[in-house]
């Protein structure tokens, strides 16, 4: 399945670079005088892409916030669904560890020796 993930992925990149290539061919001198002599249409794309872009960029991300933990670690799983964050093998599904003890971090304040953080 990550191998499918790989393929697609290079295959959506590929894509996008043939096409954008293929369409700067496409463009004639003729046709880039005539855009970059309309000063007013290169003005108003400039602005779309320097100001407009990124401000709905960042209006859709402070709509898709997470507002409650609980929303926090739901997305934290779902991206580690799509392999953003590794699992421990012990919790993969359908692994030989699958189903012992998963190993615990030591809590805050101690050596991880379970004695309270005395030193011994």
């Amino acid at each position: 399945m990550e191998t499918l993930h790989l393929v697609l992925n290079a295959v959506t990149v590929i894509f996008i670079a043939v096409t954008m290539f293929a369409a700067g061919l496409g463009a004639t001198v003729s046709a880039l005088h005539g855009v970059f002599t309309n000063v007013p249409l290169l003005v108003l794309a400039l602005i779309a892409n320097i100001v407009v872009v990124p401000l709905l960029g960042w209006g859709i991300g402070a709509l898709r916030r997470p507002r409650s933990g609980h929303d926090r670690s739901r997305l934290q799983r779902s991206a580690g669904r799509l392999g953003g964050a590794r699992r421990h093998p012990a919790q993969r599904p359908g692994s030989r560890l699958a189903g012992r003890l998963v190993p615990q971090r030591p809590a805050k304040g101690t050596c991880g020796s379970g004695d309270g953080g005395a030193d011994a």
